[in-house]
């Protein structure tokens, strides 16, 4: 029953969001510009290299990266469901 909800929820999530890989200019840049947390840069970078709308986490480092220069919003998951409702 989980894994059927779960796949309901990851269909329901494909209508409006995209999945990307992560690539070696991904890396690359998550390693020149490390944060502390290098997973994190590497998602950072894939999802600003895909031109997402929205980066969405948990972290604080991540969340005060928000600047007028980048295209894509940084955002908390709380904060997206509610702009999303």
């Amino acid at each position: 029953m989980a894994f059927e909800v779960f796949k309901s929820v990851l269909q329901q999530l494909r209508t409006f969001t995209k999945i990307l890989s992560i690539e070696e200019l991904d890396l690359l840049w998550a390693i020149e510009h490390h944060s502390g947390d290098f997973e994190d840069d590497a998602q950072y970078a894939s999802a600003y290299n895909g031109v997402c709308d929205y980066f969405i986490t948990r972290d604080k480092a991540l969340l005060e990266q928000n600047s007028p220069l980048c295209p894509m919003t940084v955002i908390s998951p709380s904060d997206f469901v509610a702009a999303m409702e």
